[in-house]
């Protein structure tokens, strides 16, 4: 069984949105997919590339995940699987600290099944399987 289907989306985060933003957009021609913006330190723009693939979301959160702290420069990967709790299986048998799987990828009740791991070096790693 081979675990991980595709990557779905890498994260960057970012220090400033708006010179990230115009970075990606106007200099390197990506597309804006969606943009959510609470205010300058909470804010996530998920970009579509010109030849498609995975997407790519600039990240600026401030609030969220204070203990674990991202830092501009930091990727985090999300890898699409068929099966969840498959994954989640055969993950654990291969010594895989696994968090609990959630559903909130997107956003309360979203539908997008999730759980994290990390590599060796502590990269974040989201495990997730597409709502059906």
């Amino acid at each position: 069984m081979k675990t991980i289907n595709k990557l779905n989306m890498f994260s960057v985060t970012v220090s400033n949105m708006a010179k990230s933003k115009a970075f990606y957009i106007d200099t390197l021609g990506l597309s804006i997919k969606e943009e959510k913006r609470e205010d300058d330190d909470n804010w996530w723009i998920t970009m579509s590339f010109p030849g498609g693939g995975a997407n790519m979301t600039l990240a600026r959160a401030a609030k969220y995940g204070a203990d674990e702290a991202v830092k501009p420069g930091m990727v985090g990967m999300y890898m699409e699987v068929e099966d969840i709790e498959a994954a989640r299986e055969e993950l654990s048998k291969k010594g895989m600290k696994i968090g609990e799987t959630m559903d909130d990828l997107f956003g309360p009740g979203s539908g997008v099944l999730f759980f994290s791991i990390t590599d060796p070096d502590g990269n974040s790693i989201n495990v997730l399987q597409p709502k059906a």
